[in-house]
């Protein structure tokens, strides 16, 4: 059971299992807790143009709470999200160019519009044009402050929500680059 699940989980991790997608009209059901992680949803949102099937929702929210309620750092999980959906034939189809693939990085991670100018659409086009991969560019996104920030928040809300007596560990404050905040230098 255990490898079955572990399987899945990594086949699903790697694209290598294909989910439906659900009609326009189901929503998503919220955990034991009534938390809905609106990361996974904008990442969806933000790569996809659309919510995340239950399924898909279930087996990433279910990996990155196991990975906060086991001392370890959910953003390991939001990463490798960010990894599988960006590289999915789905997203792939949509042929994104440079700045359209910046556009798409801050609306999943950042929830919000790209800044026009040196310090942000422009700065990070830039990057992809000078050699920097794709997937570099989601570990940028991941590891900068102002994702950091709000993935503390959105899993302080979930562990308060379910009652436990301590936080999440390993997502507060980060030691990389101040990442897509406008200040690049």
């Amino acid at each position: 059971m255990i490898r079955t699940h572990r399987f899945l989980v990594a086949a699903c991790l790697l694209g290598a299992v294909m989910i439906p997608a659900a009609p326009a009209s189901a929503a998503l059901t919220p955990d034991e807790c009534g938390f809905l992680d609106d990361i996974i949803i904008s990442v969806y949102n933000g790569a996809l143009d659309r919510d995340p099937t239950q399924v898909e929702y279930d087996v990433w929210n279910a990996e990155i709470e196991r990975q906060i309620f086991t001392g370890e750092d959910p953003n390991e999980a939001y990463r490798i999200l960010g990894l599988a959906i960006f590289g999915s034939g789905e997203y792939l189809a949509k042929a994104a160019t440079n700045r359209d693939y910046v556009r798409d990085l801050y609306l999943a991670f950042l929830n919000r519009p790209a800044e026009t100018g040196p310090s942000g659409l422009d700065y990070f086009a830039g990057l992809l044009k000078q050699g920097v991969t794709r997937p570099g560019l989601i570990a940028y996104f991941t590891d900068s402050d102002e994702f950091l920030d709000r993935v503390a928040a959105t899993n302080k809300e979930r562990v308060q929500g379910c009652g436990a007596a301590t936080g999440p560990t390993g997502v507060t404050g980060s030691t990389g680059p101040t990442g897509p905040t406008g200040d690049t230098g």
